[in-house]
């Protein structure tokens, strides 16, 4: 039986894992919205540099970590 604190660490572990699978540019970019800030870069505001395809492979691989803590959340109880 899951307690209430389980299931929201589940939902959120998995709705975070799915945003940062599928959306890795959004993510990087709320990321950065104060980051980059106050650098000195001119241009128009609210730009970021593009993130790289490396980057984007982190994020989503930190998105597949969450979501194989989603799972072990999921199987506690029959572990």
């Amino acid at each position: 039986m899951y307690y209430i604190e389980e299931l929201l660490a589940i939902v959120l572990a998995v709705l975070l894992g799915l945003a940062l699978l599928f959306f890795p540019t959004t993510i990087y970019r709320l990321q950065s919205f104060l980051y980059f800030a106050d650098t000195g870069r001119h241009g128009r505001y609210g730009e970021a540099p593009e993130p790289t395809p490396r980057v984007k492979q982190l994020i989503r691989g930190i998105g597949i970590v969450l979501i194989g803590f989603a799972m072990v959340l999921i199987a506690q109880p029959w572990l």
